[in-house]
């Protein structure tokens, strides 16, 4: 009999394509939990099912565009940043930030203001129903610049132009702008990552200059 795998010692999570149902806090405070894989067609997920897992930083979600998705259910229990690989008619690569709420008293109105700071909530929200929005992912890339890290929002770029599915001719513009003014940062954050294949793109379609490279 295999050990029960739960809290700490999981790290790794491929969920089957079969999968109906996940009940109420089925991962909870698996706090090393970095990758998931799963399908968008496991629609019944119980309340709080990643609370605790403040580690995931990758996903990997295998869509149905054909039917309901789970995708911003999934994205809406996890607040902290995580890059997710798209895998529907073809492959995105998408970046969804950070965002967390503070609650503040206005002690003479005798309520709580709900304040959400961080662009994430709004990346989240790029969907009809449960549809995701390409077209509306692409139109926050401003917030990101402003919001964000700056090799935050270079990686981000180079993940839709080099994965361009939905990306309009006016949006894969406005990247390719930033990352010509950001193209340091951009090689920088490809080389912190060990992301060979990000740095040689970027070399054959950014233009740069020799002390670039240098610096």
């Amino acid at each position: 009999v295999l050990p029960q795998v739960k809290g700490s010692c999981l790290e790794e999570l491929r969920l089957p394509s079969a999968l109906t149902q996940v009940g109420a806090y089925g991962f909870y405070n698996c706090e090393n939990l970095r990758q998931l894989e799963l399908y968008s067609a496991t629609l019944d997920w119980g309340p709080g099912v990643f609370t605790g897992c403040s580690g995931i930083e990758e996903i990997k979600l295998h869509v149905d565009e054909s039917r309901r998705s789970c995708m911003k259910e999934i994205l809406a229990e996890i607040r902290q940043t995580v890059r997710v690989t798209y895998e529907g008619a073809r492959r995105a690569r998408l970046i969804f930030p950070e965002f967390f709420e503070e609650a503040v008293e206005n002690t003479p109105a005798r309520i709580l203001v709900t304040n959400t700071h961080g662009c994430g909530q709004m990346y989240r929200n790029a969907f009809v129903r449960t549809q995701f929005q390409f077209a509306e992912y692409d139109r926050l890339f401003p917030h990101v610049q402003v919001q964000e890290p700056e090799k935050l929002a270079a990686e981000l770029a180079v993940g839709r132009l080099r994965f361009p599915y939905g990306l309009s001719e006016k949006s894969r513009d406005g990247y390719m702008e930033y990352l010509r003014e950001h193209w340091t940062a951009a090689a920088c954050q490809a080389v912190e990552s060990q992301g060979t294949e990000e740095l040689r793109w970027l070399l054959e379609e950014i233009p740069y200059k020799e002390e670039e490279l240098k610096d």
